[in-house]
């Protein structure tokens, strides 16, 4: 009996409503956060991760808001909401693996073959690829990159292969 009358009783009231409060004003804390943004609540985490480059991925999506455009738009959120979780790689090592393969590429007259074992042989000689560091892209990409994506992706689109795809499939 003392535990339905502990229940029942004003003070088990209290601490249930007071847990009840607390509860309450987190959803309404975590309702005017998302309120608050112009972006879906999706998009949001990456802009958190992007820290310093916030500024640039918000300059994307509002760049496509602006537009109108509701399919580039949604295309966009989708992109940013996927940023999260990827990099890229970089470092001085990768910088000079590149530099010899546009050397290489420069010369007259190499065939594919020829291309793909100079790349494997700098690829296998182990002097590269040692110092390198994992760069979020979301803290690394610009907007301008991004809307450049945006808009070779919708160019493709509009080809006969991907010209039957609703926005759903293609993003």
């Amino acid at each position: 009996m003392s535990l339905i009358h502990d229940f029942f009783s004003l003070s088990g009231i209290h601490n249930h409503m007071g847990l009840f409060t607390k509860v309450a004003t987190e959803i309404v804390f975590a309702l005017c956060v998302i309120s608050c943004s112009d972006h879906p609540f999706c998009v949001m985490r990456s802009l958190q991760e992007a820290s310093q480059n916030r500024t640039e991925l918000t300059q994307f999506l509002d760049y496509y808001k602006a537009a109108g455009d509701a399919e580039r738009y949604r295309a966009a959120c989708f992109l940013v909401k996927n940023l999260r979780g990827r990099y890229t790689l970089s470092g001085p090592s990768l910088d000079r693996y590149y530099a010899e393969l546009a050397r290489f590429y420069e010369r007259p007259g190499i065939d594919y073959f020829a291309q793909k074992a100079f790349q494997d042989s700098l690829f296998a000689s182990g002097d590269y690829f040692k110092d390198l560091e994992r760069v979020p892209d979301a803290r690394s990409l610009s907007a301008a990159y991004l809307i450049d994506r945006i808009e070779s992706a919708f160019a493709v689109r509009n080809s006969p292969w991907a010209a039957d795809l609703s926005i759903e499939e293609f993003c």
